[in-house]
């Protein structure tokens, strides 16, 4: 199988007919757990060639669409465990299958509701205590309708692994009118979220993009440098 490009494709193994393209995928391979690449695959019989996920090691191949992977999303959808704290409580839930956050609910353990009065914020508890795996985090962001109507947005919002603790949300009234939050009411959305682990090494500011193609697009220009449109 001939080289599409030079630059991005390099052939593996002509005789499976696999090419691999140079960036590989942050799934890893459900069989050897090694790093899968895109790749190129093309059936013998009919000529057809279509995009794969390739394992390296031990030449698996899983599906590459999107239409596929939202179909393996949804039928190896990953297990969080969590439990109440308050009997209360709701338990996170999608309003559809292939939404990337799940809803969290306020649960306050006087089950009273609380006003967020205009520039300020609140802690409110969602009842329930979730067990995020290691490599991951729980990142707590807005619900659209929350934000839009309510003026409330989200502040701090990250948890990570082994917070063994109940899940609050920090909600801030960013609006000038006040706002009350009833118990069971939906405040926030958690989406789990793949973690990169790196260390910081302190280097000379003149070492600093020294490896990379170019800086000098963007360079040290910061808020609002690139202009309105």
């Amino acid at each position: 199988m001939e080289k599409e490009d030079a630059l991005n494709f390099v052939e593996l193994n002509a005789s499976l007919n696999i090419v691999f393209n140079g960036g590989y995928m942050s799934e890893k391979c459900p069989v050897c757990s090694k790093k899968l690449y895109v790749a190129k695959t093309k059936d013998t019989k009919t000529g057809n060639v279509k995009n794969v996920l390739c394992c390296s090691f031990c030449f698996n191949e899983f599906p590459y669409t999107e239409e596929e992977k939202k179909q393996e999303m949804c039928n190896n959808n990953r297990v969080l465990r969590f439990c109440k704290v308050r009997k209360e409580a709701k338990a996170p839930i999608r309003a559809h299958k292939e939404d990337a956050g799940a809803d969290l609910f306020f649960c306050p353990a006087d089950n009273k509701s609380v006003q967020i009065a205009p520039k300020h914020s609140e802690i409110l508890p969602t009842g329930i205590k979730v067990e995020i795996p290691v490599g991951y985090m729980l990142e707590i962001k807005n619900k659209s309708g929350v934000a839009s109507k309510k003026h409330l947005l989200v502040g701090a919002c990250v948890c990570d692994s082994f917070y063994s603790g109940e899940i609050f949300v920090n909600l801030n009234n960013v609006g000038y009118d006040l706002q009350t939050i009833a118990p069971g009411e939906k405040i926030a959305q958690a989406v789990l979220v793949p973690i990169e682990y790196c260390d910081f090494e302190e280097i000379q500011e003149q070492e600093l993009y020294k490896d990379m193609e170019s800086t000098n697009k963007r360079g040290e220009g910061c808020l609002g440098s690139t202009g309105n449109s």
